[in-house]
Order: structure tokens, then sequence, then C-alpha cells
């Protein structure tokens, strides 16, 4: 199956039941869509308007995606061992890059020349060669390989665009390099590969966020009891620890994995246990908002066009969230759209405002991977 599977009318919300039956996983998800479905507020501003197909054969959780300034997008397929390619105003697959280990995050560099994968096997980042992507390809020229020891993961691009943040880490593996923090937060040239410096944490990062108008960044450390570590980049400094707690329980909040810049002072993280997401006063440390979601968060992505948060988890839905700043914060949810089961990882494009979810063949037998594009749309005003 190769191109795009164009979706129009009922079909955009409904297409291809999206929760097949099969497995304790897939069971579990259907219930989570279900209820998805009655939590929903109005009309959808989120609406299904493609399926790019990624490739027969390839079985296993897909991890991270990005979108580069040449139409390219890559989605690491962690189970497939894969880096598949394929562009915005194209059929088909451009070209899938094996690995020995297993793929986890994944950046274009800010001029589309390098991709950078990073490895949780081997703990390895490499920078690839991606000024031609020749189609077909399943190789590409390394340009640099930088060993962090263990388990390299989340990869953002700083807005100087030289240079590519990684988190890293797991103070339990025998193979982490002696020479490094156990776990952290690693500067890599974008051009060289040449790591500049590296921000101890204290534990494996996941999900974090890069100020704007400083060297801070905030981290999510879900094996150090969900805590939220606030660091100097330029420094390697940490200059808070923020262990949130539900404003409305008053129970400590665990398992942060995705996080968000929100605007200007706020981050929006998410939870598992409870599943939440909550807004954070980046000044005070203060959750400002919260809201329940369908569970198993794995990314949240901002539109700052009408200021709503998209979140995407395996319990198959994208919801919807309306953010209010000013003197009242608020999070308010507006939507909840079913997907389909283990539909966890996304990637969302402010310029195009489309929203990529990867919808992952989780057993041999179910069908074949995909993405499914979405288009944020609809007035501001009346969502």
């Amino acid at each position: 199956m190769s191109g795009i599977v164009q979706l129009a009318g009922d079909d955009a919300i409904m297409a291809g039941r999206p929760c097949p039956l099969g497995g304790a996983a897939r069971t579990m998800a259907c219930i989570g869509v279900l209820a998805a479905l009655l939590t929903t507020v109005g009309a959808a501003p989120v609406t299904r308007v493609a399926t790019r197909p990624l490739g027969r054969g390839l079985v296993g959780r897909i991890d991270h995606i990005d979108w580069d300034v040449r139409g390219r997008i890559a989605v690491n397929v962690l189970g497939a061992n894969a880096t598949v390619v394929v562009e915005a105003g194209a059929e088909g697959v451009l070209g899938t890059l094996r690995h020995e280990a297993a793929p986890q995050g994944v950046a274009f560099t800010a001029d589309g020349k390098g991709l950078l994968v990073t490895d949780a096997g081997d703990g390895v980042v490499r920078l690839y060669n991606a000024s031609a992507m020749p189609p077909g390809f399943s190789t590409l020229p390394v340009v640099a390989a930088v060993d962090l020891g263990v388990d390299a993961d989340d990869v953002l691009v700083a807005t100087d665009a030289g240079t590519l943040w990684v988190g890293y880490g797991d103070s339990d593996s025998a193979r982490r390099r002696e020479d490094l923090p156990p776990a952290g937060l690693a500067e890599i040239d974008g051009t060289t590969g040449r790591v500049r410096s590296v921000t101890a944490l204290p534990a494996h990062a996941e999900g974090f966020a890069l100020s704007r108008r400083d060297a801070v960044a905030w981290v999510n450390t879900p094996d150090a009891n969900g805590v939220v570590v606030v660091v100097n980049r330029t420094s390697q400094a940490v200059l808070a620890t923020w262990a949130l707690e539900d404003p409305e329980a008053h129970k400590p909040l665990r398992e942060n994995f995705p996080m968000r810049l929100v605007g200007d002072g706020l981050i929006a993280v998410g939870y598992r246990a409870p599943p939440r997401i909550v807004l954070v006063n980046t000044s005070t440390g203060r959750v400002v908002a919260s809201a329940v979601t369908a569970g198993d968060l794995d990314d949240i992505w901002y539109d700052a066009s009408c200021a709503l948060l998209l979140a995407t988890g395996g319990s198959g839905a994208i919801e919807v969230y309306r953010v209010a700043t000013g003197p009242s914060v608020a999070l308010t949810r507006v939507a909840a759209v079913p997907t389909a089961a283990m539909a966890r990882t996304s990637f969302y494009n402010g310029a195009t405002r489309q929203l990529l979810v990867a919808v992952p063949q989780m057993e041999a037998g179910d069908g074949d991977p995909a993405l499914w594009v979405y288009n944020v749309t609809g007035r501001c005003d009346v969502m």
C-alpha cells in the first residue's frame, strides 16, 4: 500500500474502525476511545484528511517524528529498528533507514542538511548527512556518532539553529560511560556532532522544553518520582526541582512524559499517574491550571494561533484543550477525537496547522503502520 488515502465527510472522524479489538492492549485502548467519545464537547476543531502509509512489515512501537523545512517527515519505528522518511507533497515512502538497535529520538537540523537519530539500545547519537536522500535509500552517510552511554532519547533543536539538545541516561545500566553523568541533558553541535556540554540530572530525561528568553530548560524525570528539573544550560547548574501535585486531589503527580512551552511563562506537563495535563508558571513552579486526560499521554503540542493544546496518548484519542491566559489561567477540554489503538506519538506543524498521528502495527497481521494527517481548523472564537 502506498500513496495518500483521502478522507471526506463523516469518514473524517470515524474512518476505518479506529479501535479494532484484538489483544489486551487494544481492548484497553478501545475503552479509552469510547470514554473520549462520551466526553466530547462541541464540534471537533481537528479533522482527519489523509493517511500516509509507512511501509509493510514494520511491527512495533513508533516513538518520535520530525518534519523539516524541505517537507520531509522522519518517523522512528523503534520496534522495527527503522527510521521511515516520507515527503509531505509526494506519494509513497522516500526511504527507510535501518538501524542495528532501537531508534528513539529524531530531528532534522534547522537547515535540513542533517538528520539526528538517538538510540535507546546503544546510547549513541548519530548525525546523518540528509542533504540528499535518494529514492529508496536504506543508508545515509554518518557525519558524526556520539556515545552518551545509555538510552539516548528525546531531542530538540535550539532556536539558534546550530545546537541540538538530547536527553539520555539510566543510572542502573552497566553500559553507562564513567566520564559522563549517569543521566543528563547533552548539548550537541548540529554541524559536527561534538558534545559541547552535559547537565547532570537525577534520572533519565523524557520531554523537556527550552526557554526562548534565557538559558533555562525544564526537564521531565519520571524515574525520579516525576519531578520537573529546572536547569541552566550555560552553567550546567540545577536551579530547582519541582515535585508537583494535583491541585484538586492534593496528591503527587507521577510519570511525567510530554512537555511543551505554552506562550511566555507557562509550560504544559503531561502526567500518566494520575492522567493529567497541568499548566505550570515557569517563574514560580506553581500549578496554575489542570485538566483530566484519557490517559497514557505521550505528546503535547501548542497551537498558538487559537491557544489550543493538542494531546495524544495510547488511549486512542486526540484531546483538544483551550488555554486561557492573563490574570486567570484556565485549561478547558473542547473536544476528544478518536484515533486508533496505541496511537500515542504525534507531531504538530504550526505553519501548516497539521497534526500527524502515528498509528503503529503492534502485532503481525494488524494493518500496516501509517501517519494519520489531521487539519486543525475552525474559527478560534467558536471552539
